[in-house]
């Protein structure tokens, strides 16, 4: 897993993504806290974008998933999907919504639901290319 971290880290440069941040949140129905980096690409003529994170429990790094998704974003609230990856062959689908309070501020909050975890949680950027 540490692989997919750096390479998740040396794309922004080779694959210009717009943003690198940094994630924390709750698993709300496993108690558990949890910690990610996120890559995310804003498309320039849609309210669509797409990213990739990885997300762990802070306890156990090694343990997390890559979740890969695409969001359509209205205004100041988003809401999307993907595919969480973990381990070999156990993927799963799941939705999210995201929220940004202040218009010229990047922070959001985020809430993923899937079959089998709720994660409620705060993302922050790092770095934001335009």
């Amino acid at each position: 897993m540490r692989i997919i971290i750096i390479l998740l880290l040396i794309s922004t440069t080779t694959f210009a993504q717009t943003s690198v941040g940094v994630m924390g949140g709750r698993s709300l129905n496993t108690d558990m806290d949890m910690f990610g980096i996120s890559l995310n690409q804003k498309w320039d003529s849609t309210n669509i974008s797409t990213g990739i994170a990885y997300m762990s429990p802070i306890q156990n790094f090694d343990k997390g998933s890559v979740m890969v998704n695409a969001q359509y974003h209205l205004k100041q609230f988003s809401l999307g999907g993907g595919i969480s990856i973990k381990g070999r062959a156990q993927t799963k689908p799941f939705a999210m919504a995201t929220f940004k309070p202040l218009k010229h501020y990047p922070i959001r909050f985020f809430f993923n639901y899937s079959e089998t975890k709720r994660t409620l949680g705060v993302m922050f950027p790092l770095f934001i290319k335009k």
